[in-house]
């Protein structure tokens, strides 16, 4: 059998490049000369790629490669890579997502300093020849309290250099629990105190719909008129017209980013001549550390996968093989619905995942389906790049227990998955079951048993007093505000114990707006909406 053979088609560290080929184990071929249409050509006789950012692998270049087994991506972005052709050809794309958290954590230390002292504003004032000292009196980090949102990866290590800089840590994370705070040495908070306690606010989350804007007007309202803003995350999470006029309206004191909501900025961008900031051009991965770094990891990744079959940091699969994948694969389906189902609907921390099988699927490998499930809870709520390979190893690091427990028996259904999560005072669970060959159903959500609810789309959850005429009043509010229902499912207690849960299935989102109208209806108890 002939070695493997990799290509590397843009500039890597040379710790990289000696780690593919060390034993001579694998045939290494360094090109970073290629065009699109020779790359295609020569990828036919390649077992795995080693790219940067400059490499394209756009889906006409990945479709028909049968050879091809394994993208490494040596750094946290794969945008430049075609998943879903990659995942269709069968081809396992891999990332360094923790290469970088360092080097960001550092920048974002750097940021803070420069803002709470102005740093970049007296060198310019200095280097045209003004010697000012009195107009750039600063503040002090030491005994300040650093707000942080996010304590994934790079959140903790801010903490930690906070921390040493003898701050006050006070944080919010969705997904920490107290014991964790506890052991990361701050103080846990909900959203709106870390915002009006915060000397210095930094964000550490992901951009998603419910990250996009988390901070915008009513933050700068409620924050301390000296207060600090550093995003070295995403852009898009501020907004960045709000910011700007609450830096001239000293509603805060500055603000210091790395990262803007379109990148490059426009030059007619206000934040770029606002005088009250500090940016940089996205450098929060730009140290030769942090290139080393995900040239080796990128390097042992590849080299594992293809040796042994490891896969580590895989976006795009689980370690799964064909047959095993076939067999279970509703079954994965189910389970990440489970999952994104019961993490939209829970309230507060999670201490624990529970996940049970029962029936015929309690027989079968469960570790690829607990892997979704998990993928499923944390990806919307975390910074990290969860998938799953790292679910559970990311929900471990936040001190989250995930138990599985397995019965050959059930009472209504051949195999049924039943997802719960456990919080500080709150318990929120679902239970599932695949309907055919291949229909994933949900069945019961918490208490409350669902007549056979489709596993996907966008769903609107009521819980309601059950007395007449409560569903005509919100299918009239969903009416006047022309949202077509698609679906609507009613669940019951077991007991009827006077309340229901109502669950509509919509075409698009819901706007903000309607669904505080529905949930000020009188009989409303709760409103949710959720997207599986």
């Amino acid at each position: 059998m002939s070695k493997p053979r990799v290509l590397i088609s843009d500039k890597l560290g040379d710790a990289g490049i000696e780690i593919l080929g060390a034993d001579d184990a694998i045939d290494v071929v360094v090109n970073t000369e290629f065009s699109a249409d020779e790359l295609k050509a020569a990828l036919a006789d390649f077992d795995g790629i080693v790219i940067r950012s400059g490499t394209n692998l756009t889906a006409d270049v990945l479709a028909g490669q049968e050879r091809l087994k394994v993208i490494g991506r040596a750094g946290i972005g794969v945008d430049n890579v075609d998943l879903p052709t990659a995942t269709a050809e069968g081809i396992v794309v891999m990332n360094t997502p923790g290469g970088n958290a360092t080097t960001t954590a550092e920048h974002t230390i750097a940021l803070m300093m420069a803002a709470a002292r102005r740093i970049p504003q007296a060198h310019m004032k200095l280097a045209g020849g003004d010697w000012d000292r009195k107009s750039f009196v600063g503040t002090e980090l030491s005994g300040k309290t650093l707000g942080i949102i996010g304590t994934g990866n790079i959140g903790s290590l801010v903490i930690e250099r906070a921390i040493g800089l003898k701050m006050t840590v006070l944080g919010y994370d969705p997904f920490l629990t107290e014991e964790r705070a506890a052991q990361m040495g701050i103080e846990l908070a909900e959203f709106d105190e870390v915002i009006r306690r915060a000397d210095v606010l930094t964000l550490h989350v992901p951009l998603t719909d419910k990250t996009r804007n988390m901070i915008d007007a009513d933050q700068f309202k409620a924050m301390k008129s000296t207060a600090i803003l550093v995003n070295c995350a995403r852009g898009g999470i501020v907004n960045e017209a709000d910011l700007d006029q609450a830096l001239r309206n000293g509603e805060i004191a500055a603000a210091a980013f790395d990262v803007f909501e379109t990148e490059p900025p426009a030059s007619d961008n206000p934040l770029l001549t606002n005088p009250a900031m500090v940016f940089t051009p996205h450098l929060g991965a730009s140290t030769k550390e942090a290139q080393e770094k995900v040239a080796v990891d990128v390097a042992e990744q590849v080299r594992a996968f293809l040796l042994s079959g490891e896969i580590r940091n895989s976006v795009n699969t689980a370690s799964v093989s064909g047959e095993v994948l076939a067999r279970l694969g509703p079954y994965l389906d189910l389970g990440e619905s489970l999952g994104r189902l019961v993490s939209q609907v829970h309230d507060g921390p999670v201490k624990s995942i529970c996940v049970r099988f029962e029936g015929e699927i309690a027989s079968q490998d469960s570790i690829p389906i607990v892997a979704r499930i998990v993928k499923g809870i944390l990806e919307f709520q975390v910074a990290e790049d969860v998938n799953s390979v790292n679910a559970v190893a990311v929900a471990s690091a936040r001190g989250i227990d995930v138990e599985t427990q397995k019965s050959p028996t059930t009472e209504d259904y051949a195999s049924s998955i039943t997802v719960r999560l456990e919080g500080a005072e709150d318990t929120t669970s679902a239970t599932g079951a695949v309907f055919g060959k291949a229909d994933p159903r949900i069945v019961r959500v918490n208490e409350y048993h669902m007549d056979a609810l489709q596993a996907q789309g966008s769903f609107l959850l009521v819980v309601n007093r059950d007395i007449p005429g409560v569903i005509g009043r919100i299918g009239a509010i969903l009416g006047d505000a022309a949202v077509n229902i698609a679906q609507m499912y009613v669940g019951r207690t077991a007991d009827n114990e006077g309340k229901a849960l109502t669950v509509i299935s919509t075409d698009v989102k819901i706007a903000d707006d309607v669904i505080e109208k529905v949930a000020s209806l009188d009989e409303i108890e709760d409103v949710k909406q959720v997207a599986l």
